[in-house]
């Protein structure tokens, strides 16, 4: 049983940096604000403003630009690294099913070469072009001045799984609610997590998080937290889980990293750390 992923998560859970959002202002999943707009299809490139909803009448889905995050170099500024931005967007289909998705964008990087920078949510994959205003040190930015230029595809998505996601930030540093992690196994990109956590009558979310590099071997590692969080279960019986990860993010970065497809161990670890064998490994082979 594949755990869902849940409505209004909030990008801050996930990646623990700072971000330009208002919980007083920011309209939740459903509700429309008077600049939500509708477009007849995908053939474009959409332009979406921060808090707006943009729904696609072909598809019967809605995007919502809820959050996110800037980090990226500012014009004028001297920086160790480009920096990055991330936009949190809600998508909702027909169906009532909704997902959150985090594309990324960095400078001078190209989404087509660096893969991982895409999002995956729902059967559509979503490359973030633009992220405007570029940050400048003499000027700072409303958050209500934002807009975010995406290229989105519908692809065929098989495994009808979550994706992992990856942030420059510290994973471990991200934890919320516990669980414990039992084993698990790969077949090809899919990759099943077996945990147990506490709870029975609620709803719980689950996310694969790590960075976005590799630790140097025969064959490479990358580690892979689970994070958890409890969204409203009160109970304290102990349940057994099957997760479900599409990992083939994680080729895409060696790709594009190496220039070239090979094995890959992940090492799986629960984020909260609290026992060092609460891991495991699996060996992907692209």
């Amino acid at each position: 049983m594949r755990a869902k992923l849940l409505p209004a998560v909030p990008l801050a859970a996930i990646l623990a940096i700072g971000l330009a959002c208002s919980d007083e202002t920011a309209y939740p999943v459903g509700q429309r604000s008077p600049r939500d707009i509708s477009v007849p299809d995908l053939s474009e490139n959409i332009l979406i403003a921060y808090e707006q909803t943009v729904s696609v009448e072909s598809e019967g889905i809605s995007i919502m630009f809820r959050e996110f995050s800037e980090s990226r170099c500012p014009r004028g500024a001297m920086c160790i690294w480009e920096g990055e931005g991330i936009v949190e967007l809600v998508i909702e289909n027909a169906k009532g099913d909704v997902a959150s998705a985090l594309p990324v964008i960095r400078p001078g990087r190209d989404p087509d070469r660096f893969t991982w920078f895409k999002a995956y949510a729902l059967g559509y994959r979503i490359t973030l072009l633009e992220l405007d205003p570029y940050p400048d040190m003499d000027d700072s930015s409303e958050p209500e001045e934002y807009t975010a230029l995406l290229d989105i595809e519908k692809i065929p998505d098989p495994t009808g799984c979550d994706h992992v996601m990856f942030t420059q930030g510290d994973p471990i540093a991200m934890c919320r609610d516990e669980l414990t992690i039992s084993g698990g196994a790969i077949e090809g990109i899919v990759l099943e997590i077996y945990v147990s956590y506490g709870g029975g009558c609620g709803d719980h979310e689950f996310i694969l998080l790590g960075r976005p590099d590799f630790k140097e071997s025969y064959p490479v590692q990358i580690d892979l937290y689970v994070h958890h969080r409890n969204i409203d279960d009160y109970c304290e019986a102990i349940v057994g889980d099957t997760l479900c990860f599409d990992v083939r993010r994680v080729a895409e970065l060696y790709e594009g990293i190496y220039q070239s497809c090979d094995d890959i161990l992940i090492n799986v670890l629960d984020c909260n750390m609290d026992d060092p064998d609460e891991k495991f490994q699996v060996l992907m082979r692209p």
